[in-house]
């Protein structure tokens, strides 16, 4: 499952889906790792897929044959950087929809650095 920049998830932590199902974890960009505030999400996509990497090592040496949902990805994904970046960025999108870009970039610097 994969699709490209025409179909680009660009509000961050409130977009972000069940990133795990059933033999599958769904990671970077396909899951809406982007930063949209910033207008990147390489790192994110890359530590997402770090962590994926992770969680699909362990279940391997536990002895999982594959088929079931790795849960563990959600443990390892919550706390850490990129979910906490996402999480300080999720307003940014409806601040600017809402207010536009003068005041809306005003209550986005309010919230981020208060």
């Amino acid at each position: 499952m994969a699709y490209g920049a025409r179909a680009i998830t660009r509000d961050g932590f409130n977009s972000l889906p069940k990133m795990t199902y059933p033999g599958g974890l769904l990671i970077g960009c396909n899951a809406g790792t982007l930063n949209f505030s910033k207008i990147k999400g390489t790192h994110t996509a890359m530590k997402s897929g770090m962590l994926a990497g992770e969680a699909v090592f362990e279940a391997i040496a536990e002895g999982n044959e594959g088929g079931s949902e790795l849960n563990s990805f959600s443990g390892k994904f919550k706390p850490s950087w990129a979910y906490d970046e996402l999480f300080r960025s999720r307003n940014f999108g409806v601040s600017m929809h809402k207010f536009g870009l003068a005041l809306g970039g005003a209550f986005y610097f309010v919230g981020q650095y208060n």
